[in-house]
């Protein structure tokens, strides 16, 4: 949803390495001849994928078959710019799928070694996965409903389930709580489903700062570097425009229309959505998370569409724009 300052508002009314793409985004296919070499350091000549930046906790998948007279000597894993595996397994079979763990930030690349003493001929892919820590917070309202805990982790998940085969991306969800800071019932005349539009609430060109419901000023609450924070309130949020061609002040309308939620720019890892939507909690986080990953509005079928949103559909362009900020 499209913040200007810019906030990214919804309006409601990995990586490739080198290789060729596999079927799934961030799987990347290949099928190479590597020779032994006994001479080399550590024994056998190598295959290396171009450098990237992981992060602490991400997943190198691989799956490959070799072809190669016995003995068989194979070595696979994950190298850091030294050169040194900082992750690895060996096998001796002709068929192997394991799965590594990145240890700490930085930039490596994927290296498949031969230290057996004939060539080896190696086909298959692997799949890097990006981790981005998640935690989801909510206000009073919406945890007056039966089973919050359970109804928001639901959400979450059907938001993010599809992110890991669409974009190599997986957001493993560390908490769910409440946060009174919340709580809109501090704005003193308006409902829940109203946006702050009172002499009470301030100017609307003060909006950011001080409205109750101001989604650009809530995603300050609980805001952390560590995760990708998301937020469901129970009532109308709003927020003004200031640096559109007309500034205007809008939110969430009475009927559930208009401002369903909203992503930081500047954090990239803070979104807000509210219950008082007409549209699902699940649409509306997968479109604010993809705009923390760098997706913008677009008149495509993709969830981006702020107009007719799908639920797990990216456009070209928006999976490209998500692909280049991983």
């Amino acid at each position: 949803m499209k913040f200007k300052r810019k906030v990214l508002v919804m309006f409601l009314t990995m990586a490739v390495l080198s290789g060729i793409m596999g079927v799934n985004v961030g799987a990347n296919q290949f099928n190479v001849t590597i020779n032994p070499n006994p001479t080399a350091i550590n024994a056998g000549a190598a295959h290396n994928e171009r450098e990237i930046y992981m992060r602490e906790g991400d997943t190198v998948y691989f799956n490959f078959v070799i072809a190669a007279s016995a003995p068989r000597n194979m070595r696979f894993g994950i190298v850091n710019t030294n050169g040194t595996f900082v992750a690895d397994k060996s096998t001796s079979g002709t068929t192997f799928s394991d799965t590594l763990t990145v240890p700490s930030d930085g930039r490596y690349r994927v290296r498949i070694r031969n230290n057996g003493t004939t060539n080896a001929s190696v086909a298959g892919y692997y799949r890097h996965t990006t981790v981005y820590r998640a935690r989801v917070r909510y206000d009073v309202y919406y945890g007056g409903h039966p089973n919050v805990v359970s109804n928001a982790t639901t959400a979450f998940n059907q938001a993010t389930s599809a992110f890991p085969e669409k974009h190599g991306i997986r957001f493993p969800l560390n908490s769910v709580q409440s946060a009174s800071a919340l709580n809109g019932h501090a704005c003193p005349d308006t409902n829940l489903t109203e946006r702050c539009n009172t002499t009470s609430c301030g100017t609307i060109t003060s909006c950011s700062t001080n409205h109750h419901k101001s989604a650009w000023r809530l995603m300050g609450v609980s805001a952390s570097s560590n995760y990708h924070t998301i937020r469901i309130v129970g009532h109308a949020i709003c927020h003004w425009e200031f640096g559109a061609t007309q500034p205007e002040h809008y939110g969430t309308s009475v009927s559930g229309a208009g401002l369903g939620g909203a992503a930081h720019p500047d954090t990239k890892k803070d979104s807000i959505v509210t219950s008082r939507s007409n549209t699902s909690l699940n649409v509306i986080i997968q479109h604010e998370l993809s705009h923390n990953l760098g997706a913008e509005h677009c008149g495509n079928r993709c969830i981006m569409n702020s107009k007719n949103v799908e639920l797990n559909r990216w456009c070209t362009s928006c999976t490209t724009r998500i692909k280049n900020n991983r």
